[in-house]
């Protein structure tokens, strides 16, 4: 589960669409380092609990360890992060082209991802041993299937000390009603990465 904020890049000299992903909740260790380690990725392991409602979406819960609140007795606890559930109401409209149209303009598209990758220092904690702002482009390889969600649904944001989603995000903690959804199965790759800006 993750955030995409659109950014515009100016690495190129003309400035031109990029992605910033504050917050990745992953259900896999080895994905959470490889992605911080690699890319920068903001990557934290969480357990996600789905149900479906036969082929669509009925409910999806995103769990974690949090602080809820700072202090010098403050104790992890694990709490709800996010929340999506299928609300009630009418369906959607959706024009029945906007499967095939979607589904035609992922494959070989490019997206250009940006992350603040920085590594804290033994020493002093509250310092960087490295620090830079990083793009890489991811390539769809494959699009093996993509469908709209036409039922609504509404989103839960939660905000804790240690994970402000909603305030950080300029989110209302909800619920939040969807304007639209979708299901997709797709294969991308994540490109080599390359150093906008590195503090020296």
């Amino acid at each position: 589960m993750s955030f995409w904020i659109p950014v515009f890049s100016r690495a190129d000299g003309a400035p031109r669409l990029s992605w910033f992903l504050p917050y990745i909740f992953v259900d896999s260790g080895a994905a959470m380092a490889a992605g911080r380690e690699i890319y920068g990725f903001a990557k934290s392991v969480v357990d996600v609990e789905v149900a479906r409602d036969g082929e669509s979406l009925a409910t999806l819960q995103v769990h974690g360890p949090v602080l809820p609140r700072y202090g010098p007795d403050a104790t992890v606890v694990r709490r709800t992060l996010l929340s999506v559930a299928k609300s009630r109401g009418p369906d959607l409209a959706l024009a029945a082209s906007v499967r095939e149209l979607f589904a035609r303009r992922f494959v070989d598209a490019r997206m250009n991802l940006v992350f603040l990758k920085q590594f804290r220092q033994a020493v002093a904690g509250d310092r960087a041993s490295y620090q830079a702002i990083v793009e890489a482009d991811a390539t769809v390889t494959a699009m093996r299937s993509w469908r709209p969600l036409l039922s609504p649904y509404e989103v839960t944001v939660c905000d804790f000390d240690s994970h402000p989603l909603a305030t950080e995000l300029g989110l209302g903690r909800g619920p939040l009603a969807s304007t639209f959804g979708g299901s997709a199965d797709m294969d991308f790759v994540m490109n080599a990465g390359r150093e906008v800006y590195g503090a020296r």
